[in-house]
């Protein structure tokens, strides 16, 4: 078991490594991109991203601020079963971009125990990871942003000329507005253009 706190400088750029473990990123404040393959991910507030045991990655801390991450290499037995879940799946690295309160807590508590050896601390890193593991496996995989986007695409072409709030739009993708948010902050431009021209 790796625990690791730590604070990266901005614009600090980390070369493609092999994760030799499955590995859990929770960042606190900041932002930076992780590469897993051919796929890019948001490490930004309140994220966790979960990447396989020999999945090759490179990150980039953006340039403007520093970036608080709190991260484990997970012990054989939990990730194992972590491995094996993402993989029925399809899929090689879950990304979610606002964990809940309680899941975050429980991991920096994790994170800390593991860090501080104080007595008894096994026991009690253990409990606070085995209820972390049961709020993340109830979470549902985040769709891909390409399916989102065509699905929020028909939305407005079904209606052109309806005025739809942020949270209405929200609702009908079932996801919050902060999530709406996050969720089209990281695409680019043209990811979400209509086929008009004009944007969504």
């Amino acid at each position: 078991m790796v625990a690791v706190d730590e604070v990266c400088l901005p614009g600090m750029y980390y070369p493609p490594q092999t994760l030799q473990f499955t590995t859990v990123f929770l960042t606190v404040s900041g932002r930076a991109r992780v590469d897993v393959g051919q796929r890019a991910y948001a490490h930004q507030p309140d994220s966790l991203v979960v990447i396989a045991n020999g999945c090759t990655i490179d990150e980039q801390v953006e340039l403007y601020q520093p970036w608080h991450v709190c991260y484990f290499h997970l012990p054989s037995t939990w990730a194992e079963q972590l491995d094996n879940w993402l993989r029925s799946e399809d899929r090689a690295t879950l990304w979610l971009p606002s964990f809940s309160m309680r899941g975050q807590y429980l991991f920096r508590k994790a994170i800390d125990t593991a860090i501080n050896h104080k007595p008894g601390w096994q026991w009690s890193m253990l409990g606070r990871i085995a209820e972390w593991l049961g709020i993340l496996y109830a979470y549902e995989p985040v769709e891909r942003d390409d399916a989102l986007v065509a699905r929020l695409g028909n939305m407005v072409d079904a209606s052109p000329t309806e005025c739809i709030s942020i949270e209405q739009m929200a609702g009908r993708l079932e996801l919050t507005p902060r999530q709406l948010n996050t969720r089209f902050a990281r695409l680019p431009m043209s990811r979400w253009r209509n086929g008009s021209g004009g944007t969504v």
